[in-house]
């Protein structure tokens, strides 16, 4: 009978200890309520300030204690019970959406974002739990990325990195400017692919097909420009070769010409009768081939006929 007695009442204390201890991890925080009610909060230390503000703003939480330390901890056993919930980073994946542009085009994203509990109090008492907490992050994070994509164009969006980086961070700072409500710190977000739009594949194809017809007009015009520069550069190398070739031939005949008339003149010292003579035969040849001359007796034209 005392045996059975004492192994009872060993059990009654195991299970009086197992619902009286309980362990807090650091990778957790953990809220103990009493019917309902929050008894206590052990958060990250670098998170106590934030717990304590809003035990501050809040008169209902005024007896709320709050401790930073992890480890081996106690409660009331059956009428006190504790929530977890993860400190670490959690990471929210979206599905595809469709997005407008500055430009009125359509684009498909998908994106991630790294977001944290920071405030498990005010978590607890806003979202309840991590299911309610996606969805939410999910509208204002859709309707921010909406907010920034409509002021940008659909072509930086798909190939400006830098752009989509400080993009993103202005939609981290908005974010946080909201979720700050929930207890909720958005750490991180990142959009995974960007997809045209059906309806816009063909607007794209029709666009590129223009910059590539624009680019072959582009080269088509500097090659005929460039072709009238060599005709150009040809003909005028042409006109001065030939400016002077000519230059060179008068030269050369004025040469002649002159070499010719010192040849005559020569010939003409040596022997002035004959040469006299010799002019005269050819006059002869040149006029009286068959030709009737009328001419006076005293001319000297009949010099060497008449003798």
């Amino acid at each position: 009978m005392k045996k059975g007695l004492l192994i009872i009442l060993l059990i009654l204390a195991v299970v009086f200890v197992s619902n009286s201890a309980y362990t807090v991890d650091t990778r957790e925080h953990a809220i103990i309520t009493r019917f309902g009610e929050v008894q206590k909060v052990v958060v990250n230390p670098a998170n106590y300030e934030l717990v304590e503000a809003t035990i501050e703003g809040n008169p209902r939480y005024s007896d709320v204690k709050v401790n930073t330390r992890a480890g081996l901890h106690f409660k009331v056993p059956f009428i006190e019970n504790i929530e977890k919930f993860e400190n670490r980073l959690i990471t929210y994946k979206t599905a595809p959406r469709q997005v407008t542009t500055f430009d009125k085009k359509i684009l498909i994203l998908s994106n991630n974002a790294q977001w944290k509990i920071v405030d498990p109090l005010l978590f607890r008492v806003t979202m309840k739990n991590l299911n309610q907490a996606s969805l939410r992050l999910d509208d204002i994070l859709y309707s921010e990325i909406n907010v920034q994509v409509g002021k940008t164009d659909a072509h930086t969006l798909i190939a400006d990195k830098v752009y989509i980086e400080n993009m993103s961070q202005i939609v981290v700072d908005d974010v946080n400017v909201e979720m700050s409500k929930y207890g909720i710190e958005v750490v991180d977000n990142r959009i995974l692919k960007t997809d045209l739009h059906e309806s816009n594949i063909l607007n794209i194809y029709a666009r590129m097909e223009a910059e590539r017809k624009q680019k072959a007009q582009q080269y088509r015009s500097e090659g005929e420009e460039e072709k009238l520069k060599i005709i150009s550069g040809a003909d005028r190398d042409a006109a001065i070769m030939i400016s002077e070739a000519r230059k060179e031939a008068e030269t050369l005949k004025g040469q002649g010409d002159a070499e010719a008339a010192k040849i005559y003149s020569d010939a003409y010292s040596a022997d002035p009768e004959f040469y006299e003579f010799y002019q005269t035969l050819e006059m002869y040849k040149l006029t009286l081939d068959g030709t009737t001359l009328v001419i006076n007796e005293d001319s000297p034209l009949f010099k060497y006929l008449m003798q």
